[in-house]
């Protein structure tokens, strides 16, 4: 008899706690969204394999079926990580991912109807190191809902402009092409006594974030130091 009190107890408070963690950290559906890809670990399996394997995560998804030793739960939703996009339940709240170049094209096309500004200004203060000032000031009128204003939206008007064909893009495409050029200059320079194995992911990963930052920000570029740019990856 008091086992039976005591298991009903324990089962009433694991069903308290699992209503408390749905109400705060689950998420809805509409039919009409990407179908949902779920995880093993409810709520927070998709954030755990993002904490651990970062922009690696989503080619686990799709290619999880090809990876040895990979978590269960990756594993055992290998086959729906191959639609052309899917939703991914995250802690009170989803992420679209899209797999398709012409769903990408689509999206980026419908850049006015799909916004992503709060997206990406929600996360400056661990992607750059930004105060919470500074990262308000991005936030502020961000989704443009008062109109055509914003820190956000002055910067990404700014870099169309910048990157509109003229002078201005040639002279970013003449500074990454010299870029280019340097970097090929030094590895032949390294390999012309006696060749080495180097890591080509790592090599063109540290290369080309050191020629586009230099040619985007000039001698000011705060990316010339090497832990800058590894943080940030």
């Amino acid at each position: 008899m008091a086992i039976s009190a005591i298991l009903l107890v324990a089962f009433v408070i694991l069903a308290a706690v699992y209503a408390a963690l749905d109400h705060f950290y689950g998420v809805s559906h509409d039919e009409k969204e990407p179908p949902l890809l779920p995880s093993r670990i409810p709520w927070f399996g998709h954030l755990f394999g993002i904490m651990q394997h970062r922009t690696q995560y989503m080619l686990r998804l799709r290619y999880a079926s090809k990876i040895k030793g990979m978590l269960l739960y990756l594993t055992a939703y290998s086959k729906r990580s191959t639609m052309p996009v899917y939703s991914l339940p995250m802690p009170a709240g989803k992420l679209y991912v899209v797999n398709t170049p012409e769903l990408i094209t689509a999206v980026m096309r419908n850049s006015k109807t799909l916004l992503f500004g709060p997206f990406a200004t929600k996360n400056h203060r661990r992607l750059f190191g930004v105060s919470a000032e500074a990262e308000a000031m991005a936030q502020d009128n961000v989704d443009l809902s008062r109109g055509q204003w914003g820190l956000w939206h002055e910067a990404v008007n700014a870099s169309h402009v910048a990157l509109n064909p003229g002078e201005g893009l040639n002279e970013l495409n003449r500074q990454m092409i010299a870029g280019v050029t340097t970097s090929f200059g030094d590895l032949q320079q390294h390999t012309s006594h006696e060749p080495f194995q180097i890591g080509l992911l790592d090599w063109l990963r540290t290369e080309l974030t050191k020629i586009v930052t230099a040619a985007s920000y000039g001698p000011s570029n705060p990316f010339a130091d090497p832990n800058i740019g590894e943080a940030f990856w």
